[in-house]
């Protein structure tokens, strides 16, 4: 299996594209597939790496179109950020492509962060499409690296205030926490003195988290 899948790479991805186009086409019978096809594109896309390069320009171009026909008008919400995280994903392998998509895309997470709804964010989606933007971001548009750690302060403000909501255990939390403290903190190592500006909100943001978790054995 392992060997077929090697071999058959745009095959598979054109697939894909084949079955996420069907389910726009059909929007309202497919709905809830689309959001599996994203997840099964980016698990092809981690399987793959490099191979995907040859039709990255292909897909950013399809799904960057399709991202600004539903957000413009306000529909799949829960769409936005696989559709991020896909974009950003094939963006590494096209930066000067991709570049010029750059503002709308973080027009679009800030918007994601702001009307965010209860548990309405797939995490692990929102983690990745940063990790993927930041060194796109510094090799092609710096202007964009305020709202790149903005985006990560209201990301951990996001996770706290829900933590603050539920009854239950928090060591869910705690793992997000964590997760999303490594982003931060590997985003500092590689903008150094880029981000000066926000020191203050980041040391306020981690001072708010370690007063939290402090006596928590699964904070690290």
């Amino acid at each position: 299996a392992k060997d077929y899948l090697n071999q058959n790479c745009e095959g598979i991805f054109d697939f894909l594209f084949q079955l996420f186009n069907n389910a726009i086409e059909n929007d309202t019978q497919y709905a809830l597939i689309k959001e599996v096809l994203l997840n099964s594109i980016i698990i092809c896309m981690d399987f793959y790496g490099e191979k995907c390069k040859p039709f990255a320009i292909k897909f950013i171009e399809y799904f960057a179109k399709y991202l600004d026909i539903i957000y413009t008008n306000k529909k799949h919400e829960n769409l936005y950020i696989g559709l991020l995280n896909v974009l950003s994903s094939f963006g590494k392998y096209e930066e000067d492509y991709f570049a010029k998509y750059l503002p709308s895309l973080f027009k679009c997470l800030e918007e994601i962060l702001k009307n965010i709804k209860e548990k309405s964010l797939d995490l692990k989606h929102f983690q990745a499409t940063l990790t993927n933007l930041l060194p796109i971001i510094i090799n092609k548009n710096t202007e964009l690296i305020p709202l790149f750690l903005k985006d990560i302060i209201e990301l951990l403000k996001y996770i706290l205030n829900q933590d603050d909501k539920e009854e239950d255990s928090n060591i869910n939390y705690i793992e997000d926490i964590n997760s999303t403290l490594k982003v931060l903190s590997q985003s500092i190592e590689i903008l150094e003195e880029k981000c000066i500006n926000f020191i203050q909100p980041i040391e306020e943001i981690v001072f708010e988290i370690n007063t939290k978790y402090k006596n928590n054995s699964n904070f690290h």
